[in-house]
């Protein structure tokens, strides 16, 4: 057997997609503009239940690479400030279908208290 022929069986043939966005921050103090905040995204694919997570760093969002399918979004950012006023971000979620060799855009809009 060839080595190209081993490593060719190694390769994985899952197809795979990407889903893109950024955490947007909604609501709180005055003039409540939305903007771009970190914290944790977790993907989990409604069919198996298995769980990706990328962080969402503010500016350029986040991006993670996962098998095609079906995937709940979740978004948590622990606390943000906004004209500095300390805020509480609320949790937030969104269901994303993911198709072959493509790139899904889903961002998350986090409610603030």
């Amino acid at each position: 057997m060839s080595l190209v022929a081993f490593l060719g069986g190694c390769l994985s043939t899952t197809p795979m997609g990407t889903v893109t966005g950024q955490m947007v921050q909604v609501g709180g103090a005055p003039p409540g503009s939305p903007v771009a905040v970190r914290g944790e995204v977790t993907l989990t694919n409604v069919t198996t239940g298995t769980k990706y997570s990328a962080a969402s760093n503010g500016k350029s969002g986040y991006s993670v690479q996962v098998p095609v399918g079906t995937y709940k979004v979740n978004g948590l950012s622990q606390q943000d400030f906004a004209n500095g006023h300390e805020m509480t971000a609320l949790p937030t979620s969104t269901t994303v279908k993911l198709r072959q060799g493509t790139t899904a855009r889903d961002n998350l809009y986090v409610p603030i208290k």
